[in-house]
């Protein structure tokens, strides 16, 4: 009969730590799950965001010149012309056009590469006027020719 027991009682036990363990695997990885998600889920929330102020905003045929963010308005602003500041260094801007950029954040990453070399012949070949400004620092402005 001890032997019965204690044979009993180890497929009990072992029972209930076999639970024990699938509860905190499961809650290891709902909460892995949380913390993986978030970045990606807010930055579909700024790209939601952006994209229909741009829509309220601009017009339906307007040329918007954009890096980083430009691959998600392609998406949801098909009727607008995105060009991406990444794939070549352009050498003039259309007067009317307009150019979202966000300086601070990407300044000493892509300096020296086409996005910055863009915004800096922008600046020196264009007036470009703030248009508004968009959510995590993003900044929408319209060109016009220099003044001169």
């Amino acid at each position: 009969p001890a032997w019965d027991r204690m044979f009993a009682y180890g497929f009990y036990f072992f029972k209930r730590l076999t639970l024990a363990v699938v509860i905190v695997a499961l809650s290891v990885q709902l909460i892995a799950t949380i913390l993986i998600l978030r970045p990606v889920i807010a930055r579909n929330r700024l790209e939601k965001s952006i994209a229909t102020t741009l829509r309220d905003a601009l017009p339906a045929d307007a040329t918007l010149y954009a890096f980083d963010l430009d691959v998600a308005l392609k998406t949801y602003l098909p009727g607008m012309q995105i060009l991406n500041l990444w794939e070549r260094a352009y050498p003039s801007f259309s007067d009317g056009s307009y150019f979202l950029f966000n300086e601070p954040r990407l300044r000493q990453q892509w300096e020296g590469h086409n996005p910055m070399i863009n915004w800096e012949r922008a600046n020196e070949t264009r007036q470009l006027s703030e248009f508004r400004q968009l959510p995590d620092g993003w900044t929408l402005y319209r060109i016009k020719a220099a003044e001169k």
